[in-house]
């Protein structure tokens, strides 16, 4: 059975002495590992290590505002829309306290057409959401 916490600038104490995974980084890559390894290999222990007292605070912020579901790839599109399901719904996927550590803002991107030809292409992606 997989124990996930969080834990905010734990002390000596508070951390596990052994781990059979260590992920540096809490950003979007390293929590993605994280949940990735824990549906694939139930019982790993795994430590994610940040500096911050909060996920994705570091360069990966403003990447966590932006969500684009629309893109020229179908696989991409996907990724996308599952990937925003599990920020939408991080405490289930990365444990107690990721959404609120995690703190997400959903913005998005507002993408403009300068020709008949870019706004095809913008509306066959559009099409395929």
């Amino acid at each position: 059975m997989t124990t996930t916490r969080f834990l905010s600038n734990p002390g000596p104490a508070e951390l596990p002495h052994t781990a059979d995974v260590v992920i540096i980084g809490g950003g979007p890559s390293g929590t993605a590992a994280l949940w990735a390894i824990e549906r694939l290999a139930p019982g790993t222990r795994i430590v994610l290590i940040e500096r911050s007292d909060r996920l994705g605070a570091g360069s990966s912020l403003a990447s966590l505002e932006n969500f684009r579901t629309c893109w020229p790839a179908v696989c991409l599109a996907r990724m996308m829309v599952r990937s925003l399901e599990v920020f939408q719904h991080a405490n289930e996927y990365l444990g107690d306290g990721a959404a609120q550590s995690l703190a997400l803002k959903q913005r998005g991107y507002l993408f403009c057409a300068f020709s008949e030809e870019q706004a095809r292409a913008f509306q066959t992606d559009v099409a395929r959401l």
